[in-house]
């Protein structure tokens, strides 16, 4: 975010500082004569560092001062972004494609490989968007769109907890379900892996920690080898488990020469988020693709121990979820000095109430929780057709989903409802879905012309920014709820609850109730991972 509040940040590109772009052929020839090895190694590490690091910058410049036209380029890079989770990620495809694999073994100075990296990002930064996009607003808006979704932030250890809660305590509780909706997840999942629920999550727990703690200092290398994992591997399945989520360098490179045109195809990447080198080491193509194995992508991991045609599974999910917003809801607001009333889901009639109710004196929160994510072409292909409909699955229909709810429950008087003048609408998703003004005007635009109660205001929320809203109202002396929606709206409309958390400041915004969960189990997994314990996670 820049002093003016603009979330939008621009990279730098060749062509930006030099009025061209640089030559293909070229490019080729360079990439193949470079120290493969090193510079692969110094691009793991970059991928894990926030975009802003100044550390990376300085390094970059102090560096790029042995260039003879070092003044001119650096002038020219001021106020850009040097580089992007895209930009990174491609250029592993474009290492892999053309990368001299003769060089695996060469290894670079972390200054010298930071430069290198940062000025294939300068070049290849020309071949990240399309000629469409120049021409045509529409484009450029889509084009947006994705980008925002693709860099996208997640907290890895509220994942763990969530993932925890969710996977291991309620979808496990029968009484959280009718007989007919209850599904043995943790069983199918065994049966399919060999390993359990549990046993997966305290194993990425090692693999992560492993690798976050490496991308704290820029170095030659960041792998790790396969024997550092085995001294688990008596006691959880960690090797087999560090093989699914691993690709080799030979098969890296037959899908990267495949896909190395399509500047947004990152798929293999994010399935498969370590490269496994052949000497035996692993590095991480991006930390984030791994963090996301740990909530997000275990839905997938999940859903594949079914049949493709089982709808019930995915409503199973989506039911343990509406049961987590529940819960966390209750344990924020119980903290709270303030008396909310709270309102769990209930039955009236053939009807269910929104999945959780918040009231304050004539003030009402009504939230949906819906186990929704934007599909794979909304990020990959920018495609407008799908992105519009992930916009309105997302959020324009659960937000008329709850007024029609609500307006059934005015029209019968029910108690819920009754002296309420003030509604504040919320959605929360299981995926994240960040927008531009433009398609929330048009939503806004749409649904408070369709409202007939008194409706105040709408948000969305990805499951993670919702906890992040109830860690702030859930600790001692902390505004009301509706202060805090109010002041969101106030100040920034139509940004997402992360940047505005960003521009207000807020710290310590993890969730207690999570925080306290993420302990609990850190102590289980480190037990299942050095067998000081008979749970196996079973």
């Amino acid at each position: 975010m820049n002093s003016k509040g603009n979330f939008i940040e621009v990279y730098a590109t060749y062509s930006d500082i030099f009025g061209e772009k640089f030559d293909k052929d070229k490019l080729i020839s360079m990439i193949y004569d470079l120290p493969l090895g090193g510079v692969i190694n110094i691009l793991s590490m970059l991928n894990a560092r926030e975009r802003s690091d100044t550390e990376i910058r300085a390094r970059f410049y102090s560096f790029l001062k042995n260039s003879p036209n070092a003044d001119y380029i650096i002038q020219g890079l001021e106020g850009r972004t040097l580089y992007t989770s895209q930009g990174l990620l491609s250029i592993w495809k474009w290492l892999l494609t053309y990368g001299d694999f003769n060089k695996m073994n060469e290894w670079v100075d972390p200054d010298q490989g930071i430069f290198i990296v940062l000025y294939l990002h300068l070049i290849l930064g020309d071949y990240l968007y399309s000629s469409e996009s120049e021409e045509n607003d529409d484009a450029i808006i889509y084009e947006l769109f994705s980008n925002l979704n693709f860099n996208s932030q997640l907290d890895v250890y509220s994942a763990f907890g969530r993932a925890c809660v969710i996977y291991d305590e309620i979808a496990k509780d029968t009484s959280n379900f009718s007989t007919n909706e209850y599904m043995d997840i943790n069983l199918a999942f065994e049966n399919k892996y060999g390993y359990s629920i549990k046993e997966y999550l305290a194993c990425l727990f090692s693999i992560v920690a492993t690798f976050d703690v490496a991308k704290q200092k820029i170095q030659s290398s960041g792998a790790r080898d396969i024997n550092y994992f085995k001294q688990f591997s008596n006691n959880v399945r960690i090797d087999e488990i560090m093989e699914q989520l691993s690709v080799n360098i030979n098969n890296a490179r037959e899908w990267s020469i495949k896909n190395v045109e399509n500047s947004w195809n990152f798929q293999l990447f994010k399935e498969k988020p370590l490269i496994k080198l052949n000497n035996g080491f692993y590095l991480p193509f991006s930390l984030r693709f791994l963090h996301e194995q740990v909530y997000s992508q275990l839905f997938f991991k999940i859903r594949e121990c079914f049949p493709k045609d089982d709808g019930q599974i995915i409503s199973f999910i989506g039911r343990c979820f509406e049961k987590y917003v529940e819960i966390i809801t209750e344990e924020a607001l119980k903290v709270s000095n303030i008396k909310y009333e709270t309102i769990p889901e209930f039955r009236f009639k053939n009807d269910r109430s929104p999945d959780f109710m918040v009231r304050l004196g004539g003030k009402l929160l009504a939230v949906e929780a819906k186990n929704r994510r934007l599909k794979l072409d909304s990020i990959i292909n920018r495609n407008q057709e799908t992105i519009d409909s992930d916009v309105k699955n997302m959020i324009e229909e659960p937000i008329m989903q709850l007024h029609k709810c609500l307006k059934k429950l005015f029209e019968r008087k029910h108690q819920s409802v009754v002296g309420v003048d003030e509604i504040y609408l919320v959605v929360v998703t299981q995926g994240s879905i960040s927008t531009l003004p433009n398609f929330m005007k048009d939503i806004e635009n749409h649904v408070f012309g369709e409202f007939e109660i008194p409706v105040k205001a709408i948000y969305h929320f990805d499951i993670e920014e919702y906890e992040y809203l109830l860690g702030i109202v859930g600790k001692k002396g902390a505004k009301p709820i509706f202060r805090i929606l109010n002041d969101k709206t106030n100040l920034a409309p139509y940004v997402s609850f992360k940047n505005y958390l960003y521009m207000k400041s807020y710290i310590n915004k993890r969730l207690a109730f999570i925080g306290d969960k993420f302990k609990h189990y850190t102590n289980i997994f480190e037990n299942m991972l050095t067998g000081k314990t008979g749970d196996s996670g079973r």
